[in-house]
């Protein structure tokens, strides 16, 4: 990845919000990790582990594209 202040203004606001919403999912990202492994075993597990991970990612990109255009972010001096 570049160097934060190297890439576009409109990258940087995206990965902003972006992680913004990862906040917003953390918390039932963190109960899986913690309760599902021992529910299903740990081989069960690496396999959906990927599967949650993949898709939290593309929803989660999903919906900073679709709110960045409504949520401002200070531009650079």
């Amino acid at each position: 990845m570049a160097d934060w202040w190297e890439q576009p203004v409109h990258e940087r606001h995206h990965v902003l919000v972006h992680e913004m919403i990862h906040v917003v999912t953390d918390p039932l990202r963190t109960y899986l990790w913690e309760t599902v492994p021992t529910l299903v075993g740990q081989p069960a597990w690496h396999a959906i582990s990927e599967v949650i991970r993949q898709h939290d990612e593309q929803a989660t990109d999903q919906l900073a594209t679709a709110l960045a255009p409504f949520i401002h972010v200070e531009a650079d001096a």
